[in-house]
């Protein structure tokens, strides 16, 4: 059976769902209740994908857009999540706090097409490794925070 992800509780185990907090343990390709094992499971899997990007093992086009981002995501997350690579379908956030994006309004486009101008806009050749890293460190935050980061 092909898992539907479209409202928030079907995201999560529905015994692992806390209705005060709103929280619970993402549904995962481990079957694993536990969000603790579960973010474990998740940083040793993601930290394997992620040197893989960084190693040049795989071909990720540099377009730097919303479909850039999605193949990114794809290859971290495929061991750990069904979804991983698309978008969502409901506004959801992992832990207490601030979601990110709001599905129905076209935030996550917006947020993304806005990452987007900030990659293109800058020259990064010609920036030192400080200005790099300034920049860089703008443009993760804009995409982690859902545009709460100041523009560079």
């Amino acid at each position: 059976m092909a898992d539907r992800f479209d409202t928030w509780e079907s995201y999560f185990y529905p015994e692992t769902i806390d209705p005060l907090t709103r929280t619970g343990t993402l549904r995962n390709l481990y079957d694993e209740r536990d969000e603790r094992l579960l973010a474990r499971n998740e940083y040793v899997e993601t930290s394997l994908r992620g040197a893989q990007i960084a190693n040049g093992e795989v071909a990720i086009a540099k377009t730097y857009d919303g479909a850039h981002h999605r193949v990114i995501h794809r290859h971290l997350f495929q061991d750990v999540y069904a979804w991983a690579g698309e978008y969502r379908t409901v506004d959801m956030s992992k832990g207490v706090g601030g979601g990110f994006g709001d599905v129905k309004a076209g935030e996550v486009d917006r947020y993304l097409a806005d990452v987007h101008q900030l990659v293109s806009s800058t020259d990064w050749r010609r920036l030192d490794r400080g200005e790099s890293i300034a920049h860089s460190s703008t443009v993760f935050a804009y995409v982690n925070t859902g545009g709460s980061a100041l523009s560079v």
